[in-house]
């Protein structure tokens, strides 16, 4: 049994990689300080929720560009396995960008673009414009 701070609650078990193959459940303690602390402005309440619009932004942007890709390469009567194949690369690439779960660089944005027969820059324009909402 752990040890209990003066004025701390015991709290959820997390698990604990220990030694071996195992992980074992430890609660987690957690003192009426640091509690106390987390919820004065000092320690960045405010700034938290501006993180978090921040991040929905972000969110909102990266979804609009997941479509865009998507729009494009549809609009283009191109399945993935034959963008995939102009691009050298494996069908599960083009998957995986679009559905999010691979972050694309610059030059892959490119290579994409050239794929598809649109202008890089005209794609980049019309992405601004939808991620500021116009």
């Amino acid at each position: 049994m752990p040890r209990r701070l003066r004025g701390s609650k015991i709290l959820p078990t997390r698990s604990v990689w220990i030694s071996g193959n195992c992980f074992i459940p430890m609660p987690f303690l957690v003192s009426d300080q640091l509690r106390a602390r987390s919820r004065t402005p000092e320690a960045g309440q405010g700034k938290d929720r501006h993180d978090d619009s921040v991040i929905r932004k972000q969110e909102r942007a990266k979804q609009a560009l997941l479509d865009m890709l998507r729009q494009a390469r549809e609009e283009a009567g191109v399945l993935q396995a034959d963008l995939a194949r102009q691009l050298g690369r494996k069908q599960g690439f083009v998957s995986k960008y679009e559905l999010g779960g691979r972050r694309l660089d610059l030059l892959d944005l490119a290579d994409i673009c050239d794929a598809l027969g649109i202008s890089f820059t005209d794609f980049a324009k019309r992405f601004d414009e939808k991620r500021r909402g116009r």
